[in-house]
């Protein structure tokens, strides 16, 4: 659960934010609009968590009444900065004190008129910012009550608890109805962690500071999730220890009889963990396991436990042996082609999380106590940077993906004498390259935001950002669909391309790690040069910029006709006359393609 933070605790993280910055190899700006005082608890928090995925945040803050003044008095620049995030925090207390703390003394038609207004000035406000500006605007809805003294099915509309249910909702229903607006719904925290955490009522009424240092630092970790998602930090895979986290007891010493995990006292606490971590396998996230067990103990565990939930078919990978965890996690990482940053380890044994902290500090390694377990589904629920802000089709069949991977590579190893275009040959590639469509909006988007490795310029986008792409007549943006004998792996790579008079620039270049090695990049480059042709452009600009994980792509335009011309900023670009294009398809010897563009 969360953990209590006193002011030495908070002075350490203040005292570390000035080299943690040295690391930073993203830096944002941050807007942060709020009608109560947060600094400087709040702001130090949510930069020391973006500095733990070397993130550099500067924050503004800017007042919420004032805002709502200049809004009003129709100033013609409300933002005097370019904003990256604009966060929007308003306190119920001080946003409308009659609304929300004295409700019942008001009659039914003034209620009615108040509620009206507030909707309002909601409404103005946030189509005001949307307006002003294209930063991501992440809205925190209004916080229930404490004591919502009436039952929550009651019919006494002036509660508390109805009025703030009734305005959250309005204020869900206008984000869906803008571009890159989203909910950040604190109440799962409140409820979680208990008001007497989160609050401080004391510190309410001496300096109108809501919340605790301990809510300070869970509200915070929780945005700085949504913040990392959106810029590509997110966690991919959860690695799980087996004896005294998913079963109680060792199951190479007792047996799987004895071991303890069922829906009853005492392995109801197991069970009810496994039921969650099958909840994140379900929504995209990796499951792989990591023990110092007999391999047959454990595979004997996973096929005849009768109240087993997780089985063979839900891992992306394991290792089961005797050596140290870092290096079977290290392995994991190479098996799935994922970084040790989009990692999170869960052990009962503080040992083997301490070793693997120091020998892999880009690992999330999380100590569960075996004394503990009541807090194991808690714990994992903590982990913010599991979620997605969408589902695919790709990520639901993603495990499946990695073990047709793996036949792949068991494949790849029996025919090492083959020739790398025979074997190519063998796996009977087809392609299928089209224009993005409402389909596969939210999977574009998913590979702006988590693909590191082959994207040449990093730019992270939201599916609304790919709908307005989508919807303008000077882009285009192409998706590619890769699948062959061992199964299909959707769509694998994108490109934006955006159109002048004479002139085409690549934008975003992107292809997921799973089908590099194929040649499946000079298909979708081919195919864009075919349509920029099309429509009788006669050059194309390629971009890149490079990042901490793209240098693999840095020669990638030159190895194919492209000549480098100048620097822009970050961005390096290079150019082809499209009259001059000779593209070696040798790919066409091995790999079946479709076009629908």
């Amino acid at each position: 659960m969360g953990e209590n933070t006193n002011s030495k605790d908070l002075l350490k993280i203040l005292q570390s934010l000035e080299n943690d910055k040295l690391n930073a190899i993203e830096k944002i700006h941050v807007a942060v609009i709020t009608n109560v005082n947060l600094r400087p608890i709040f702001d130090i928090y949510l930069k020391h968590f973006l500095l733990q995925s070397k993130i550099d945040a500067e924050i503004s803050f800017l007042d919420f009444d004032d805002f709502f003044v200049r809004i009003y008095s129709q100033q013609s620049k409300l933002f005097h900065h370019e904003y990256d995030y604009i966060l929007v925090l308003p306190n119920n207390y001080t946003f409308n004190d009659h609304l929300f703390r004295i409700p019942y003394q008001l009659e039914d038609k003034k209620l009615v008129n108040e509620i009206e207004l507030v909707k309002q000035n909601l409404q103005l406000f946030l189509q005001t910012i949307r307006n002003e500006s294209d930063a991501i605007i992440l809205w925190h809805l209004f916080e229930m009550p404490v004591n919502p003294i009436v039952l929550t099915n009651s019919n006494i509309n002036n509660a508390p608890y109805h009025i703030i249910k009734d305005l959250n909702y309005f204020i869900e229903y206008e984000l869906t109805k803008r571009n890159n607006s989203f909910v950040i719904d604190t109440n799962t925290l409140f409820h979680r962690f208990g008001s007497d955490f989160m609050y401080d009522k004391r510190q309410w009424h001496l300096s109108q500071l809501p919340y605790s240092k301990g809510g300070c630092r869970e509200l915070t970790r929780y945005i700085a999730s949504y913040i990392r998602i959106f810029i590509g930090k997110a966690k991919k895979c959860l690695v799980l220890d087996c004896d005294d986290l998913l079963w109680g007891g060792i199951v190479g010493e007792e047996g799987i009889s004895n071991v303890h995990l069922s829906p009853f006292y005492p392995g109801s606490f197991y069970y009810e963990f496994q039921q969650e971590v099958l909840n994140f396998y379900n929504r995209g996230i990796l499951i792989a396991l990591c023990s110092k067990n007999n391999e047959p103990d454990v595979i004997d565990m996973l096929q005849n436990h009768p109240h087993m939930l997780i089985k063979e078919y839900h891992l992306a990978a394991h290792e089961i042996n005797w050596d140290d965890k870092a290096s079977n996690i290290t392995k994991i990482a190479k098996k799935l082609n994922i970084s040790l940053d989009s990692i999170i380890f869960m052990d009962d044994t503080e040992l083997e999380i301490h070793q693997v902290r120091k020998l892999l500090p880009e690992v999330r390694a999380i100590h569960m106590p075996r004394e503990k377990p009541h807090l194991f589904k808690d714990k994992l629920l903590e982990e913010y940077d599991l979620s997605n802000h969408s589902l695919t089709t790709e990520d639901i069949n993603r495990t499946k993906m990695y073990q047709e991977e793996e036949k792949r590579q068991n494949d790849r190893s029996l025919k090492s004498k083959e020739s790398v275009e025979d074997y190519l040959k063998s796996l009977e590639m087809k392609v299928e390259i089209s224009m993005a469509s409402e389909m596969n909006i939210s999977r574009v988007a998913q590979l702006t935001q988590k693909t590191n490795q082959f994207n040449l310029t990093t730019i992270r986008c939201t599916e609304d950002d790919v709908k307005a792409l989508c919807n303008n007549e000077h882009y285009d943006v192409i998706v590619i669909k890769l699948e062959d004998r061992f199964g299909n792996l959707g769509v694998i790579g994108t490109s934006f391309i955006r159109y002048g008079d004479d002139t085409a620039e690549i934008e975003q270049f992107i292809l997921s790690c799973r089908a590099l090695g194929r040649s499946i990049e000079k298909i979708l480059l081919a195919y864009i040069i075919k349509r920029v042709k099309s429509k009788g452009l006669k050059q194309i600009i390629g971009k890149y910029r490079v990042s901490p994980k793209n240098q693999q792509t840095s020669l990638f335009y030159q190895k194919n006709g492209f000549q480098k011309i100048d620097i822009e900023g970050n961005y390096t670009n290079f150019h082809c006359e499209l009259s001059n294009y000779a593209n070696l398809e040798q790919w066409r010897n091995w790999i079946e393609c479709r076009s629908l563009i």
